[in-house]
């Protein structure tokens, strides 16, 4: 086992709870259930605290005065090297100055160039210069994530091991009650179901072309974006799109369950989280016919061509799958990640 100590960048604690921030908390969750005490501390900024944790061997610490990126790029670092700690970074971002270990989602910012704003991409071409530079140990959610660094970073992957995320996290929570499908106006498999953000290679307009040419159909939407880094894609609803905005994980549990498909048409993603989660609640899945999918998801989706939405669904969920869903969700566990992780830490 590794005799480093690391410190856990906890920014993310900070943040709202979307893909990058739901695998830092569930990972630290199932880290802190296999070691010892010492080997890992959490820390984060004096700010309001978001995502709260509950754990046992590693202890979580508020230190510095600064927040968000500001706290990241000088006091959290600065920390580190005054406790000896290697920092851990979950969430694709990590300090300038020592940037330790490093998750990394994706690379949206060089390959889906355009749904970040500008100063998006100058900031994290300069993070990953840094990276080759001085990053130890590096990460990613799926192989093709580590394909697609190969390809920009070479000097990354040599250093590159992929550390999947889980789904359990779903069976945890107290999914809300039937009757708030009614108090949103919709009826137990009467709708189809996306969740995800407004930026462009989200492509949220696929759903709405989508909705028009199926009009008898009722969609739901539940997300939000993030106007200072994503570009949105701002597409005009449509009479049967129901836009939820941001919803509870009890409310988003109850819809995965409830609706008649999940809607995932993605052009690019380092994993695609939201997928994953609603197979283990038993939904049917329809995503985007891309690389990582394929990696992922296997034969238990319906794939569809995400520049074509001239479907008809009752045709698209007529199609049956080669694989059932256990045959995927058993490749996926946190506690399986956490393992991998500890064990890479320590060669």
């Amino acid at each position: 086992m590794t005799k480093k100590r690391y410190a856990i960048n906890g920014k993310f604690l900070t943040q709202r709870l979307t893909g990058v921030q739901r695998y830092a908390k569930e990972l630290v969750l199932a880290l802190d259930r296999i070691v010892p005490q010492g080997m890992f501390m959490l820390a984060c900024p004096h700010d309001k605290i978001l995502n709260d944790l509950s754990l046992k061997n590693i202890e979580i610490i508020a230190l510095g005065t600064k927040t968000g990126v500001m706290w990241e790029q000088t006091e959290f670092p600065s920390y580190a090297k005054r406790v000896n700690r290697t920092p851990l970074n979950l969430c694709n971002a990590a300090p300038l100055s020592y940037p330790g270990v490093v998750c990394v989602h994706d690379l949206l910012f060089r390959n889906f160039a355009e749904a970040y704003s500008s100063f998006y991409k100058l900031w994290y071409r300069t993070l990953f210069r840094r990276y080759e530079q001085k990053g130890e140990k590096f990460f990613a959610t799926s192989y093709f994530t580590v394909s697609e660094v190969k390809k920009i970073y070479p000097k990354i992957a040599d250093k590159m091991t992929v550390v999947a995320p889980g789904w359990q996290h779903m069976t945890e929570i107290n999914v809300a009650d039937v009757s708030s499908l009614v108090s949103l106006g919709l009826q137990e498999k009467g709708f189809l179901l996306a969740v995800a953000s407004r930026a462009k290679y989200k492509n949220f307009s696929w759903i709405t072309k989508l909705a028009q040419y199926n009009p008898e159909e009722i969609f739901v939407f539940a997300g939000d974006v993030n106007g200072r880094v994503y570009k949105d894609d701002a597409t005009t609803l449509l009479p049967n799109v129901i836009e939820l905005g941001y919803v509870s994980d009890a409310i988003l549990a109850l819809l995965m369950k409830s609706c008649k498909a999940f809607l995932f048409p993605s052009l690019y993603e380092g994993f695609g989280m939201p997928p994953l989660e609603a197979l283990s609640l038993g939904a049917r899945i329809v995503i985007s016919d891309i690389p990582v999918f394929r990696e992922v998801y296997g034969d238990s989706a319906i794939y569809i061509n995400p520049e074509d939405p001239n479907i008809r669904i009752k045709t698209l969920l007529s199609e049956t799958h080669e694989e059932t869903a256990n045959n995927i969700l058993q490749k996926y566990s946190w506690k399986s990640s956490a393992i991998n992780l500890l064990e890479y830490l320590s060669e």
